[in-house]
C-alpha cells in the first residue's frame, strides 16, 4: 500500500515541477 502512495506522490511532484518549471524538470 505504501508503494502505491510513494508512486502517487512521486508522479504528483513530478507533474508539479513540470508545470512550474519545464527547464528544471528537463535537467532531472
Amino acid at each position: 500500500m505504501w508503494n502505491q502512495k510513494v508512486s502517487l506522490s512521486l508522479s504528483l511532484s513530478l507533474s508539479l515541477s513540470l508545470s512550474l518549471s519545464p527547464a528544471g524538470a528537463l535537467s532531472i
